[in-house]
């Protein structure tokens, strides 16, 4: 696993860029180059997020190229893990979240990611972060869903535990809604 985040020299490189901007949608792109520890081969991650109105979700697309051919890629995605927290992940449905609270000014919230479950490989958790491990080939695009909620943003309160969460997180990805 080869983090991508830039916070010292020597780590890679983050070049955002605006690809999409309408009334019902925008579209965010990142390239990030200089990812691994083989600097004659490194890998390049592409990714998209898009905010469309009406979902609650955003969509995101990553593509990983450059390394050795046959290299394995595994695309790492991560949820942060916070004070007080309920964790779940349904591996058969494609559902990684939490629900919870890092601040009891904040109030509860929900965290979830949504991918396709037949690329899980397994998890790869660390004490700062939950990650679910999918598999990725080269220059391939993948799609997964990132959504969030924070029950103090509610008008009328939904279901304030991690089981309703879970619920909804599956909802969303139930009979291919998520496009």
């Amino acid at each position: 696993a080869y983090p991508t985040r830039h916070e010292k020299d020597g780590d890679p490189g983050w070049v955002p860029r605006l690809i999409h901007e309408a009334e019902d949608s925008v579209t965010l792109g990142f390239t990030v180059t200089g990812i691994g520890p083989d600097k004659e081969h490194p890998y390049t991650l592409k990714m998209t997020c898009t905010a469309r109105a009406g979902h609650f979700e955003d969509m995101r697309n990553v593509c990983v190229e450059g390394g050795l051919p046959g290299d394995e890629i595994k695309l790492g995605i991560v949820i942060s893990k916070i004070p007080v927290e309920d964790f779940f992940i349904d591996k058969e449905s494609g559902v990684m979240g939490l629900w919870g609270f890092q601040d009891p000014l904040m109030g509860w919230i929900g965290m979830g990611v949504m991918f396709p479950a037949e690329r899980y490989l397994g998890q790869d958790d660390n004490a700062n972060e939950y990650c679910a491990l999918l598999r990725l080939h080269q220059g391939e695009w993948l799609r997964f869903y990132a959504q969030g909620d924070w029950l103090r943003g509610h008008r009328f309160l939904p279901g304030g535990g991690a089981k309703d969460w879970q619920n909804t997180l599956l909802k969303e990805i139930s009979a291919g809604k998520l496009r």
